[in-house]
């Protein structure tokens, strides 16, 4: 072998889990390094959901239109009545109705 290409092994290097605070004395090149997700919190090693940690990504979506609309609502109190007006307006054109085709495309 070379010498001098080969990097210096840490039997001594310390990894530590973000999430769980977990703390593992593993060899490395690296003598201090963060891991966001160890064995120990996984969800493919413990068998618990990941939507249990965070709260779930469709919990999180609802909530947030759950308050969207409400603060629409408190908020377009009188502007519904102008805005549905004007649609109803623009929607009785003479093209009311057609849908429009691809270009080169016929019936």
């Amino acid at each position: 072998m070379k010498t001098g290409i080969h990097p210096q092994m840490f039997t001594d290097a310390k990894t530590t889990c973000v999430t769980c605070k977990a703390v593992f004395l593993i060899p490395s090149t690296v003598k201090d390094q963060q891991v966001e997700v160890c064995r120990m919190c996984h969800p493919v090693y413990t068998g618990k959901k990941q939507t249990e940690a965070r709260g779930g990504r469709v919990e999180r979506f609802r909530k947030i239109q759950a308050a969207a609309r409400s603060a629409s609502s408190r908020s377009a109190g009188s502007t519904r009545s102008t805005s549905s007006t004007s649609s109803r307006q623009a929607s009785s054109g003479p093209s009311a109705g057609k849908t429009r085709q691809a270009p080169g495309k016929k019936k």
